[in-house]
């Protein structure tokens, strides 16, 4: 597949796509993840990564990374603030006219970033493409016994879409008082705005299954839901008690 692009195609960011990272106490996973994303066919002219607080070697391992990486890795450190927090410092700093994101103990495959800017520039209509997510069980943490998932699905998470910058500034930020689904309630309000969401069947995503990410995940996921459409649900009555 071929993709040529220009920025301008895109909107009127200096560049055309930027990758979003947040980690907190990543260093275990972050090195893979970050060459998941050196190793797509179609590089980001730009990769965030947003140190949430981390007190392990998050840092030292960036920077290490960063001194030969193939597309330019900028380094940005906050106090932790939580997931949405980090993912809202990304987005205010990036330059690009799409934006992706990409959780640090997970992986794309090769040709998640082609692959979606080729659909995202063939319909103008359209600001969200989203692909399929693939689980997998870490080879090292053998507390995991079984995958949630055993076939390749439609994720509601940030990190297998490909995003049109101009979205966030019609949506707004995520909501940083939410601590875990707070792309799930973004999602529900881009929706609202009248976002176009086009969904593709290729696998984008390796979610990697370990301790630290799977209590109560398909719990917490349907909790998630169930607050963003009660918001929701609050918005429209509030809008429909203001124009009534």
């Amino acid at each position: 597949m071929s993709v040529v692009l220009n920025a301008d195609a895109l909107g009127a960011r200096a560049l055309l796509s930027s990758v979003i990272i947040p980690v907190y106490n990543g260093e275990r996973f972050l090195a893979e993840t970050l060459r998941s994303v050196f190793a797509q066919t179609l590089l980001p002219d730009e990769i965030i990564v947003v140190d949430d607080g981390s007190t392990d070697g998050t840092a030292a391992l960036v920077a290490r990374l960063a001194a030969t990486a193939p597309a330019p890795v900028r380094y940005l450190y906050q106090e932790n603030r939580g997931p949405a927090a980090a993912r809202n410092t990304g987005i205010k700093q990036a330059q690009g006219a799409t934006l992706a994101f990409l959780d640090a103990d997970d992986l794309w495959t090769p040709e998640k970033q082609q692959t979606q800017m080729a659909l995202l520039t063939a319909t103008a209509e359209v600001h969200i493409i989203t692909g399929l997510t693939q689980q997998f069980l870490d080879p090292e943490d053998s507390s995991v016994a079984q995958l949630t998932a055993q076939h390749p699905y439609s994720d509601p998470h940030f990190q297998s879409k490909l995003f049109r910058a101009e979205l966030f500034e019609r949506v707004g930020l995520l909501d940083e008082s939410l601590r875990f689904g707070e792309d799930i309630d973004w999602l529900v309000r881009a929706v609202q705005c009248g976002a176009r969401i086009r969904q593709h069947n290729a696998i984008v995503v390796r979610y990697r299954r370990h301790a630290q990410n799977i209590t109560n995940q398909l719990e917490q996921t349907g909790a998630c839901w169930l607050l963003a459409l009660r918001k929701a649900a609050h918005r429209r009555r509030e809008g429909g008690a203001q124009h009534g």
